[in-house]
């Protein structure tokens, strides 16, 4: 469960800053939401432990129910986000202008879309990224670096004593 827990979680990590830039034009904006992103993200392990520490007394069940429950909050919101690449918002305007009569077609729909495409270009593109982008290789180093130390220190915090005999 925690390596699926995991793998959700980075997902924000990795997409998060192309969708500020898609949503927000002027860097003032970028940079206040993306600090109130960081913030959130620091705080939320250590939040996390503390419910966890609390929820755990009960069952260990409970922990992964607030997870879902979190999670159902999430999603209405996440759903009714619309689409902010570039790419495929010019392929929906090409598509309406195709209703209305012209002859319009968007970049993307001139890519090649067979197997051998998704699997060698989309990915590849990470792990292209992370060894030869210096920016994306010292960013997840950093990343990893600040997890590592908030998920080894919240497991050794018992902040609510066990039930006697739960040991």
């Amino acid at each position: 469960m925690r390596l699926l827990a995991g793998i959700g979680a980075s997902t924000p990590n990795s997409v998060v800053g192309g969708i500020y830039v898609d949503i927000f034009s002027t860097p003032r904006e970028r940079g206040r939401v993306v600090a109130l992103y960081m913030s959130v993200t620091t705080i939320s392990p250590l939040l996390a432990s503390i419910a966890s520490g609390y929820l755990g007394v009960v069952s260990w069940r409970w922990t992964y129910w607030l997870m879902l429950v979190l999670a159902g909050v999430t999603w209405p919101p996440l759903l009714l986000m619309p689409e902010t690449y570039g790419p495929v918002v010019l392929k929906k305007k090409a598509q309406v202008l195709r209703k209305q009569g012209q002859t319009v077609l968007a970049p993307i729909e001139l890519e090649s879309l067979d197997v051998y495409q998704m699997v060698v270009v989309i990915l590849t593109r990470p792990v292209r990224m992370f060894l030869f982008e210096s920016i994306v290789l010292f960013s997840c180093l950093y990343i990893a670096l600040i997890y590592a130390i908030f998920y080894s220190k919240s497991q050794r915090l018992h902040l609510v004593p066990y039930p006697k005999g739960s040991y």
